[in-house]
């Protein structure tokens, strides 16, 4: 019996990756101009090209509920553990479809216990932060989600600066702006500090 983790692919791992740490990609779907593709089959030099011309934006859909059943149950059928890796419920609806899926798999499984795995997850969570300093918000507000750091997203094209955004367990997974800074030197040396006095908290 093996344990097996499940993400989607807005965790940013490679096809390789996935196949090196035995994680299974259940992929997002991306619609460009009304056509539905699935993440790996979009080619990401001619996506990029669209994005940085700010026209005819694509956007993006969750997998279906079936899409995780049948993921979720295949595997349930081998696997001692899943553990599903996800963007907070703020970012997306994969996260209730995950769940739905879960409960379904367990049911399937004839309720195996992960209730260890759990509790690790669980105390983990609330220690989790992520720092990021984008080029631009102007992609995260376009979708939405660029929460607390709208009024950031919308200064920045007046003003040259880069902001630092923050995700954690604090605001519910949601992006809030907690510094401002405009060269690489500047933005990794508050990074290092705002990470250094969480560390210490």
């Amino acid at each position: 019996m093996n344990k097996v983790a499940i993400t989607t692919n807005s965790a940013c791992v490679s096809a390789e990756e996935a196949r090196n740490h035995g994680f299974k990609i259940i992929p997002f779907h991306i619609i460009i101009d009304g056509k539905d593709y699935l993440d790996p089959e979009v080619d990401m030099e001619s996506l990029y090209a669209r994005l940085d011309k700010k026209q005819s934006l694509p956007t993006t859909s969750t997998p279906t509920l079936v899409e995780f059943l049948q993921v979720f149950t295949e595997l349930s059928q081998s696997a001692e553990a899943i553990l599903h890796i996800s963007m907070s419920q703020a970012f997306t609806g994969a996260y209730s479809l995950a769940l739905q899926a879960k409960e379904a798999a367990e049911a399937a499984a004839q309720g195996k216990n992960l209730n260890e795995i759990m509790e690790l997850v669980n105390h983990m969570i609330p220690r989790i932060t992520q720092l990021s300093s984008r080029d631009t918000l102007f992609y995260l507000d376009k979708g939405g989600r660029v929460f607390e750091a709208k009024s950031w997203a919308e200064a920045e094209s007046l003003n040259s600066f880069r902001a630092i955004v923050e995700i954690d367990a604090s605001s519910g997974g949601t992006t809030k702006p907690v510094a401002r800074a405009k060269t690489k030197i500047q933005i990794m040396n508050r990074m290092v500090g705002i990470a250094g006095k969480k560390k210490r908290g």
